[in-house]
């Protein structure tokens, strides 16, 4: 089984890597365009008088007054929270590059995108039933699979957290004992 999912990485792996070789390429994923495709080139549209070449106007891009677009991408600064209630901190983030949409990489990349979530979450489900498998042998051996569960979700506390919670039990359970004899 592990086997399996080793080769199946592996391949996932070297798709993406011949996916993104092609990319930076430039290179089609195949040379035949139909009349129906959506990767064929559109025909040039007629420019209207009074607008903009459409190879210069990039709408993503501030502009200045002067028509000149800006040289450095805008940055902005945002308040984070600190783990633990600490202060906040400011950092300085630059805008995201614009996406060319309309490019051949760019739908490369939104179906490289698509594939891997694929993969990844085929992957998920595939843990998943592991797990449940996993469950399984243990309720066979003759263990709680409930009290298997909570002390799995214990182990992954944090120690402190985790004795904080014992000792609040321990308290709480005291209380309880206590009523219980005063009736």
């Amino acid at each position: 089984m592990v086997a399996k999912k080793k080769a199946a990485a592996a391949k996932a792996v070297a798709e993406s890597e011949e996916m993104a070789a092609e990319a930076a390429r430039g290179a089609p994923e195949n040379d035949t365009a139909t009349a129906g495709d959506w990767n064929a080139a559109a025909p040039a549209e007629p420019e209207l008088p009074g607008t903009e070449p459409a190879g210069e106007y990039d709408p993503y891009q501030p502009r200045d007054p002067s028509g000149e677009a800006a040289a450095e991408p805008a940055t902005t600064e945002e308040l984070e929270p600190q783990p633990q209630g600490g202060a906040l901190k400011r950092t300085r983030k630059a805008a995201t590059p614009p996406v060319d949409m309309t490019g051949g990489n760019a739908r490369t990349a939104l179906l490289s995108y698509c594939e891997r979530v694929e993969r990844l979450t085929e992957e998920m489900s595939t843990y998943r039933d592991d797990i449940k498998e996993v469950f399984g042998e243990a309720k066979h051996a003759g263990f709680d699979v409930a009290t298997l569960r909570k002390a799995i979700r214990r182990r992954a506390m944090d120690p402190d957290k985790r004795a904080e919670q014992d000792s609040m039990l321990d308290i709480y359970e005291s209380a309880i004992q206590e009523a219980e004899s005063s009736r």
